[in-house]
């Protein structure tokens, strides 16, 4: 019996973005959203609707991969996949595009995220963690509260509550006095909202941040204030994930994925809350994108995290091997995240300045950063990292 050999798998690349202008309101439904993204990356990309053959989509998302076959008359629709759980899915689905490409089970491959996520949806208010009984009475529901019923009756409600114990864990673990990190933090507001004065489409864009500022906005969940908290925004983003010889024939400059990973949390679909160690953000896994690629941490010039909240940054620069546990607040302060700095980190602003979309408007500026496109462009990047901690992608720029 003659048995198959599996055939070499395909080089793919990133060849189209696409967003939807970024605000409080956008005045437009979320399949609207969802559509305009799309259509603006295959322009972007410089292929015909015609040319896509599978749909990864985010299971929160409104929009269905067959509503969008009916809109667009996506009539070669060969793959379609969903990821999970919330800000995982914008790596998770970059991830699955480029399995489904490399496989040869599609070659052009649209991944999008849409959502009112301001005037619509708002993922970080308490109050959705709630189970009304009666107009004056309610109760944390189980199933829903990011600490569960046992501490949701005590405040637990919102991701910001939360990661103010991780802030408050993180400080403990690694002996970081309560002036370091208040500097740490608002430096890392502060920088972010530098590279977002310069970003158009960041909702935060004509508002700089000074470190009095800093210490003058109102606190949230100590030690996290109001500018260490990610904007939520109405807005969409498609990226257009294809095999490489098509990605040749499309006029963008195509930024090849050299490598992918995406982990489940152990812990189920919200922050964690019972984690072994909750001064980390991404399991060891997360780091296995580097020997795929068969380059080291140092060889990244730039990155981009998922920053629903500041304190997130430095442990993810810990988390993915960029510095050692406990030195991520030395490295941020003497600049190591600023566009002159060892690894320049969201160029854009970040969600805590350009916008919240579950974290796949990050990707997009590492996009940028490869083509020689971005706002705040580096001298000349060739390695850039997107990661949201148990899922990250490695981009390199031919």
């Amino acid at each position: 019996m003659r048995v198959a050999r599996p055939a070499t798998l395909r080089r793919c690349a990133i060849v189209g973005i696409g967003s939807t202008a970024f605000s409080r309101c956008s005045g437009m439904s979320e399949q609207q959203l969802a559509v305009q993204a799309i259509l603006r990356a295959m322009e972007d990309a410089g292929l015909d609707l015609g040319s896509i053959d599978g749909i990864v989509r985010f299971s929160a998302d409104a929009t269905k991969e067959a509503t969008l076959v009916h809109l667009l008359g996506l009539d070669g629709l060969r793959f379609f996949a969903e990821a999970g759980y919330g800000g995982t899915a914008a790596g998770s689905a970059l991830a699955i595009a480029r399995a489904a490409v490399a496989a040869g089970q599609a070659r052009c491959v649209i991944c999008y995220r849409a959502m009112n996520g301001r005037s619509g949806v708002r993922f970080g208010r308490g109050e959705r963690m709630l189970r009304p009984i009666a107009d004056d009475l309610a109760h944390a529901d189980g199933e829903r509260t990011f600490g569960s019923a046992v501490t949701g009756p005590f405040g637990l409600l919102s991701p910001s509550q939360q990661m103010g114990l991780w802030a408050n864990r993180y400080a403990y673990k690694y002996g970081i006095d309560q002036e370091k990190m208040i500097r740490m933090l608002g430096e890392t507001a502060m920088v972010q909202r530098a590279y977002a004065q310069a970003n158009p489409n960041a909702v935060l864009r004509d508002k700089p941040l000074t470190f009095p500022g800093y210490l003058e906005s109102r606190m949230i969940a100590s030690p996290l204030r109001l500018p260490d908290f990610c904007i939520e925004i109405d807005g969409g983003v498609a990226i257009v994930v294809a095999a490489m010889d098509l990605a040749r024939d499309a006029t963008r400059k195509p930024v090849e994925i050299l490598a992918a990973s995406q982990a489940l949390k152990p812990h189920g679909d919200t922050p964690a809350l019972y984690a072994h160690d909750l001064e980390q953000h991404a399991p060891a896994f997360a780091r296995a994108v580097f020997a795929e690629a068969g380059i080291l941490p140092d060889e990244v010039d730039v990155l981009s995290v998922y920053d629903a909240t500041s304190i997130m940054v430095p442990m993810q620069l810990e988390d993915l091997g960029f510095c050692e546990r406990g030195e991520a607040p030395d490295f941020i302060l003497s600049g190591g995240t600023r566009l002159a700095g060892k690894l320049p980190t969201n160029t854009h602003g970040g969600m805590l300045s350009e916008g919240y979309l579950h974290g796949i408007n990050n990707a997009l500026e590492i996009v940028r950063q490869l083509r020689g496109e971005a706002d705040n462009q580096l001298p000349d990047p060739h390695i850039g990292m997107f990661s949201v901690g148990y899922a990250s992608i490695l981009l390199g720029g031919s």
